[in-house]
């Protein structure tokens, strides 16, 4: 049995710091991000609101770094 390639997700961005979705799951785990990010930021309140975005957002750069072909560092021109 052959084996499946495991694709990237996410692709080091072309200039700058970071990585932006390069297949169907890579924007739609982003799609998911910002739905539940905003649902959290608008439906809770005080420290709760800011504990919530943290670790979503954690969670997220966590999941696109371990998804991401390539390294992250500083592209420029």
């Amino acid at each position: 049995m052959e084996k499946i390639p495991n694709r990237a997700w996410f692709k080091p961005k072309t200039f700058g710091y970071g990585a932006s979705p390069a297949s169907w799951q890579g924007w739609l785990a982003t799609a998911i991000f910002v739905v539940v990010f905003l649902a959290a930021t608008l439906s809770l309140r005080g420290v709760g609101r800011w504990i919530a975005d943290g670790v979503l957002l954690a969670g997220f750069v966590a999941l696109v770094y371990a998804k991401t072909d390539g390294e992250w560092r500083w592209r420029g021109l």
